[in-house]
C-alpha cells in the first residue's frame, strides 16, 4: 500500500454544492464556474478526507504544509501552483 500523503488539485466547480442543516437542504451556486483549490489527506488505503478548499492557491498550500507538519507526511502539489 502507498503511505499517507496530503495532495493539492484544483478544478472550475461545474455545478452547486449541496448544503444540509437543521434538516434543510438548498444549493449554494456561489463557487460555479470559479477555479478552486482542494487539500486532501490521502490515506494509505485510498480513502480521503477534506481539509480545505476554496480560491487562494496560498491559503491551500498552508494548510497543506501545517498538517503535513503535524503528521509526518508528505504534501503532492498537483495543482503546480496554477
Amino acid at each position: 500500500m502507498n503511505p499517507a500523503r496530503i495532495e493539492i488539485t484544483s478544478g472550475v466547480l461545474s455545478s452547486p454544492a449541496r448544503v444540509e442543516c437543521g434538516g434543510l437542504v438548498s444549493l449554494d451556486f456561489s463557487n460555479v464556474g470559479q477555479l478552486l483549490y482542494f487539500v486532501e489527506i490521502v490515506e494509505a488505503d485510498g480513502s480521503r478526507i477534506g481539509l480545505y478548499d476554496g480560491p487562494f492557491y496560498a491559503a491551500a498550500l498552508a494548510e497543506a504544509c501545517r498538517f503535513a507538519r503535524g503528521e509526518g507526511i508528505p504534501v503532492h502539489d498537483l495543482a503546480g501552483g496554477a
